[in-house]
């Protein structure tokens, strides 16, 4: 048993020693991460993805990248789709989405796009909606909480038996 808790603990650790590294040479790099929230992508992108976006020049975007935009039409929602057309002198573009390739009803300005995806990490996105559900939030907490109980509880019971072992080992070889 403790050897299970030592390989979740350790494997915990290297995971979240992870996340540290990779949000560090993200910001580093000045992109900025953003939740796939459905499958309007696929099969490029799948909802749970984790794109990360960098600045690009507006002059620089052509048709067939995948940008971030936010929409204002939607509350400022942002969407993760394909440019379809760029209307260079209007400082435009329309997007579409590669599951239906239906073009989204409203334009993304220049100042609307918050750039160019520069890459994705599947499922890591996950976190991020769950993270934005109160009832998903609680049940991680309760999951580290537990695991950390039962962590110091087995190192606890196992230092103690060590102990014991020892100490009965010393008593024998007194009498």
């Amino acid at each position: 048993m403790d050897k299970v808790l030592r390989i979740l603990r350790n494997a915990f650790c290297i995971i979240v020693a992870g996340l540290f590294v990779l949000i560090a040479v993200v910001t580093v790099c000045g992109a900025k991460g953003y939740s796939v929230a459905s499958d309007s992508m696929n099969p490029e992108l799948y909802k749970g993805y984790v794109v990360f976006v960098k600045e690009t020049p507006f002059e620089e975007l052509k048709k067939g990248d995948i940008v971030t935009a936010e929409f204002k039409v939607k509350d400022g929602t942002t969407y993760t789709h394909r440019i379809v057309s760029i209307d260079y002198d209007k400082k435009e573009i329309k997007t579409a989405g590669d599951k239906t390739g239906l073009v989204d009803t409203e334009s993304a300005t220049a100042d609307q796009i918050k750039g160019k995806v520069w890459f994705s990490i599947p499922l890591l996105g996950y976190l991020s909606l769950w993270l934005t559900n109160a009832n998903y939030v609680a049940v991680i907490a309760i999951f580290v909480l537990v695991i950390m109980a039962v962590s110091f509880a087995a190192g606890k019971f196992y230092k103690n038996k060590t102990r014991g072992d020892k100490n009965e080992h010393s008593e024998e070889k007194n009498n």
